[in-house]
């Protein structure tokens, strides 16, 4: 939308990857209704969209990126309990696609937050089983708390 705020774009490239649908949820507890905020500090969201790979016809993807919380442990959980159910209704609907979660989780591997989203029966912390990590707990820039997440069995390169 014109003039919209957009916190968490999802950058593509997109000779590879054409953009199928897409949507955003806010992290509060109206998450339909845009720009609200319960018990963040600031307005928190998850934007997403489906790829199919130009590359690979058959192939499609889905990516959601999010920021969660600086200061509030309790908007972290709520806000981690929201962005799992909609990883649920995704899955639901699309059945066998691979889903990535990106973004600034501002907590590191486990604090709640992420033991909310990372479990044995649903999601994984691609960063931490990847062999290309070097050893580091975090794909890490500065701001401790950035990972990436997905099925268990969705391959992935973190």
């Amino acid at each position: 939308q014109s003039g919209a705020w957009v916190p968490n774009a999802i950058i593509y490239d997109s000779i590879r990857f054409k953009p199928l649908e897409k949507g955003s949820f806010w992290l509060s507890a109206t998450p339909d209704v845009p720009h609200s905020a319960t018990w963040a500090w600031h307005q928190r969201s998850v934007f997403w969209s489906r790829f199919r790979d130009v590359a690979h016809p058959n192939r499609t993807l889905i990516v959601l990126n999010t920021h969660l919380d600086h200061l509030s442990e309790e908007a972290r959980q709520r806000g981690a309990y929201i962005i799992k159910e909609r990883i649920l209704k995704l899955q639901e609907r699309f059945q066998n696609e691979p889903i990535f979660l990106v973004g600034d989780f501002n907590c590191a591997p486990g604090h709640p937050a992420y033991n909310i989203l990372v479990d044995n029966h649903g999601t994984h912390d691609i960063w931490r089983s990847s062999e290309n990590n070097n050893g580091a707990p975090v794909s890490f820039h500065h701001w401790w708390g950035h990972w990436i997440l997905s099925p268990l069995g969705s391959a992935g390169t973190a």
